[in-house]
């Protein structure tokens, strides 16, 4: 299958620039002396750095996968276990590799916070989660694929005003029972619990504030814009246009006299999972992909962007509009128009 090919490809470009080839075994049989891995030699923090680069691309082969087939791939479950991880409920895990202790910590809610829920009535946990994202109540939908996919379902929560958010692809017969039915509400509700969500929230804007700081710097020496951030956001779906991105995590910036939400992959799954750098994770600045540079006005984790681009953004709803500009007040500022 070609997406395989594609993934054997990634890999072997991981395993030479990353972990060192493997050592070939002699003519005599003898395995030859394995030399220390590169990956093993580098300072702590270009460790971590490569580590965040991979899980970042990962995640990108899993959003694929989901967006064009409903589910993970066996080559992408391939790639993800020969990088050393685990996928699991929705969740990358490094296998082996300590990761740090604010980390640790953010997992360990998530997973504390979800176990209490594990044994409340199906619907009521459904109402947790149409809670954590502004609704009132939500129900279970089963809808039937056709094609190829036809003895496959997609299920998903539909809140009381319409809004669906999608928790899983699996054979109509499976769908219907409730056994599979508690294991996906259960599994979503380890990411979208009120706890959570507010604990994802207060850890990345206390790290983006840092961050914002050394942007600022870089945009003032390039002659662009510092942008205010205001607040980190969790995507309802409430607006038809951005109703694709439920679930995903964005932050909204005043750029000179505007509101803007911004949104990046890397950034969402960071947020997610508790781990947002106080720093930009590279040490270059490079305009963003599918941008000019006679287009960027300002810096976002030492990359150029585009306020007026329709790029890396998403419309945002009104209660997020309000919450940005109450932010923005209390920083002193006259709320500034929305885009």
């Amino acid at each position: 299958m070609e997406m395989k090919s594609e993934h054997k490809d990634i890999h072997a470009i991981t395993q030479d620039r990353v972990s060192g080839r493997q050592v070939p075994v002699s003519q005599e049989g003898q395995s030859q002396e394995q030399p220390t891995p590169v990956f093993a030699k580098l300072p702590p923090e270009q460790q971590q750095k490569l580590s965040d680069e991979m899980s970042a691309t990962l995640y990108m082969l899993i959003d694929a996968d989901k967006r064009s087939i409903g589910e993970v791939s066996a080559g992408t479950l391939e790639v993800i276990a020969a990088q050393g991880y685990s996928y699991k409920d929705g969740q990358l895990a490094k296998q082996g590799i300590p990761v740090s202790p604010k980390l640790i910590g953010f997992q360990e809610k998530a997973a504390e916070t979800a176990e209490q829920y594990q044994k409340l009535p199906l619907q009521e946990k459904v109402e947790i989660i149409a809670r954590a994202f502004g609704y009132v109540s939500g129900k279970i939908e089963i809808s039937p694929c056709f094609g190829k996919w036809r003895d496959m379902s997609d299920v998903s929560i539909r809140f009381d005003t319409g809004v669906s958010l999608s928790i899983g692809n699996c054979k109509t017969a499976q769908a219907k029972t409730a056994k599979v039915q508690n294991e996906l509400v259960n599994a979503v509700l380890t990411r979208y619990n009120p706890e959570v969500i507010a604990a994802a929230k207060e850890t990345a804007l206390a790290a983006l504030r840092k961050r914002a700081v050394k942007d600022n710097e870089i945009a003032v020496q390039k002659g662009l814009e510092p942008y205010i951030l205001l607040n980190v956001e969790l995507n309802d779906g409430a607006v038809d246009e951005s109703s694709g991105y439920i679930g995903w995590y964005y932050v909204t910036l005043a750029i000179d006299g505007r509101i803007r939400a911004h949104l990046e992959t890397g950034l969402a799954h960071d947020i997610a999972n508790g781990k947002v750098s106080e720093v930009p994770k590279r040490n270059y600045y490079f305009a963003a992909g599918g941008l000019k540079e006679a287009d960027v006005d300002y810096v976002f984790n030492g990359v150029g962007f585009s306020s007026t681009s329709d790029l890396y953004t998403l419309s945002i709803s009104e209660c997020a509009r309000k919450r940005a500009e109450k932010t923005l007040a209390e920083h002193g500022h006259t709320p500034p128009t929305a885009q």
